[in-house]
């Protein structure tokens, strides 16, 4: 674990790279003075100063590459298991510019076990390559690391499936408290990779009139419902809604 002045370092280096990325001033420097601070410093510092530099980027592909031809140290901190397991991966412009190149570094990553790699090539094997299994089982990995809108991908998945609907209330059941936010960065993702459109829920009578009213009174239109909180008779009531809300906002797709 690093102390206060290695937190400090970390953040004073991850600054100064993000500034300088785009003149590529740092790449001059390292190049000028091979013994500059940065080659000085311990492999797993610099690999932490790398994941903060990578953390917010918009283009994490891009930046890792050009970090590479930098300089020896930064080369092998690229390369590194660590970093590929912790580096941020959501680049969508690659995504759409070069989707092979960008799905073969999702597969590296996943290798590395990073979980946010595992989840999106997971949502793209199973809904844009029609590779189901192959996607559940990423899918399956990066839940039982903790990932948590693979817990609410799969548990809708499940749903859907008469067979395994029991199975799938346990799995949401797990993140009841997340709903809400699971809907809302699940659809902004689905948004941006996935486009097909899919089948509504096969009906699900329940004979309570009060169950899915709101608690606070009145009602609101699903898409407009975001903090309503609703009463259900049952968990398979409450999770039938869900399925029915995260529909209407992405349009979800069982193959």
């Amino acid at each position: 674990m690093m102390d206060g002045s290695q937190i400090n370092q970390v953040d004073a280096f991850a600054s100064l790279i993000r500034a300088n990325m785009k003149n590529k001033k740092i790449m001059k420097k390292t190049r000028r003075d091979p013994k500059s601070s940065i080659s000085s410093l311990p492999p797993d510092l610099l690999e932490e100063i790398l994941l903060e530099a990578l953390a917010g980027s918009p283009t994490p592909i891009k930046d890792i590459r050009y970090f590479r031809q930098t300089c020896k140290d930064f080369h092998v901190a690229c390369s590194s298991k660590r970093v590929g397991k912790y580096m941020n991966v959501e680049d969508w412009s690659m995504y759409w510019q070069d989707k092979q190149g960008y799905l073969g570094f999702l597969q590296s990553c996943a290798e590395s076990e990073n979980i946010n790699a595992l989840f999106l090539l997971g949502l793209e094997e199973m809904f844009n390559l029609r590779r189901f299994d192959d996607g559940m089982h990423h899918l399956q990995l990066a839940a039982s690391q903790g990932h948590i809108l693979s817990k609410y991908i799969r548990g809708l998945l499940l749903f859907h499936d008469e067979s395994t609907r029991l199975h799938a209330i346990d799995l949401l059941n797990e993140i009841s408290n997340n709903t809400h936010q699971c809907r809302k960065l699940a659809s902004q993702i689905f948004w941006k990779m996935i486009w097909q459109k899919g089948p509504s829920l096969s009906f699900i009578r329940c004979e309570d009139l009060s169950c899915g009213t709101s608690i606070l009174g009145g009602d609101n239109l699903w898409l407009h419902e975001i903090q309503v909180k609703r009463r259900f008779c049952s968990d398979l009531c409450k999770w039938a809604h869900e399925y029915k809300m995260f529909v209407s906002l992405r349009y979800f797709i069982v193959c």
